[in-house]
């Protein structure tokens, strides 16, 4: 039962870590897609091939 609690309270230690590190590297799309041009995503654009 001790391993048990001991494995719980590791992965609730460990995804509280992750959810802190992920939060301090989220950007906004504003300063994660600027660019010196002005150009923006297309955020309908596809590469695929037309059938």
């Amino acid at each position: 039962m001790k391993a048990f609690l001991a494995a719980v309270l590791a992965v609730i230690g460990i995804s509280v870590g992750a959810s802190i590190v992920l939060e301090k590297l989220q950007r906004s799309s504003e300063t994660a897609y600027t660019s010196p041009t002005g150009a923006r995503i297309d955020p309908h654009h596809s590469d695929a091939p037309k059938s």
